[in-house]
């Protein structure tokens, strides 16, 4: 009985198996918000966390222009939990002088090409900071304590 259940049921599971799409990956270049919209995982992440506050005067306090590039892969675990952490600390910041380049990458990391191209992203997420077009520093997957902290430690230096 069981062996005829299966035997009915198992062209099904394949049919099933074969529909169940994989996670959808976002790969390009995106503004805050449509990170945020990508998947609810995010949203709550931004909503929900809460940055350390002398991280966060820090980053209230830069006074030079810096660009921070955001390479990320949406259904990482580690993008998921510190890619949100790290919005919403640029949210709260509200610093003109912090300029944010978001850049979903496939899972080999070969895609987007151009975006990607001399950059030597090995994991994700990965947070360069860069001052007039020189890499001051970078965060790659996961941060010694919480990513705000380890990027002020950059950005203190451009702080007055």
């Amino acid at each position: 009985m069981v062996f005829a259940v299966a035997a009915i049921l198992l062209p099904f599971a394949s049919a099933l198996a074969q529909d169940d799409p994989e996670p959808k990956r976002y790969v390009g270049e995106f503004t805050e918000e449509e990170v945020i919209s990508h998947d609810e995982q995010y949203a709550d992440g931004v909503f929900s966390y809460i940055p350390d506050e002398s991280a966060l005067a820090i980053f209230k306090a830069v006074s030079q222009p810096v660009l921070i590039k955001v390479f990320y892969r949406t259904d990482c675990v580690d993008s998921i939990q510190h890619v949100p952490a790290f919005i919403k600390t640029i949210q709260l910041a509200d610093n003109p002088n912090i300029e944010v380049q978001y850049i979903g990458v496939n899972r080999p990391k070969d895609e987007p090409a151009e975006l990607l191209e001399g950059w030597e992203i090995e994991l994700v997420p990965t947070f360069i900071v860069l001052r007039e077009g020189e890499e001051v520093g970078r965060v790659i997957e996961t941060p010694k304590t919480k990513i705000e902290i380890d990027l002020s430690e950059m950005l203190q230096a451009f702080t007055n």
